[in-house]
């Protein structure tokens, strides 16, 4: 049935002027248009991809005259269809804290970070350090894997703690990236020999005899 036919029907059956009906159908369109769709909760593609909802509609406000033409109500299913949203990749932690001794060799594994491509898991991820971070190339990480290894020999007399941040991009788009801290401490070994705090001399008088002491 056209809108004419239906504006038409609601003007013979309820004795309405055209102007009021079609009025009344005009401002009803503009306010359904307007109505705004709320949610309570955050949506997630992943998790749910499609929502169906029962929507009816009554009037609650119908003359006694008119009851017996009720009941003044209708319902619809309405199907949410999500839309898939392309995220950066997702750290497995919100940072990584590893430990190395202090006399391993260059091209020692640390440790490894994990991320993935949660809109599509299977999508490989590269990884790479942000050298803002490592100005000195001390460390280094295997793209394909997040394997975090020596690129260079470390002294924990000099720096205790290095702090630099991996990124994981999405290979497939590489707009897509996200960050995550990564903190290396290195261990002290027992590498250096035992120093005196300052230079001592002592004098010793020319007699002195043997298990005598003398003084500093």
């Amino acid at each position: 049935m056209s809108l004419s036919h239906v504006i038409t029907f609601i003007s013979q059956r309820f004795a309405l002027k055209m102007a009021d009906v079609l009025a009344f159908c005009v401002l009803a369109d503009l306010y359904m248009s307007l109505l705004p769709s709320r949610l309570n909760k955050l949506l997630d593609f992943e998790k749910k991809k499609v929502y169906t909802l029962k929507v009816e509609a009554s009037n609650p406000h119908v003359e006694p005259r008119f009851l017996y033409l009720g009941p003044f109500k209708d319902s619809a299913t309405v199907r949410i269809v999500v839309e898939d949203v392309d995220e950066p990749p997702v750290f497995s932690k919100p940072a990584y804290i590893l430990q190395i001794r202090e006399d391993a060799q260059i091209n020692t594994t640390i440790g490894s970070v994990t991320a993935q491509d949660l809109d599509a898991p299977r999508n490989p991820v590269k990884y790479s350090v942000d050298r803002h971070t490592d100005m000195d190339r001390i460390f280094n990480i295997d793209s394909g894997n997040g394997s975090i290894f020596t690129s260079k020999l470390l002294d924990r007399e000099t720096l205790l703690w290095h702090n630099i941040t991996v990124i994981a991009t999405e290979i497939n788009n590489p707009k897509q990236s996200s960050r995550v801290p990564l903190y290396i401490k290195v261990l002290d070994v027992n590498d250096n020999p035992p120093e005196f705090a300052e230079f001592y001399e002592t004098f010793v008088c020319e007699k002195a005899k043997a298990d005598q002491v003398s003084f500093i």
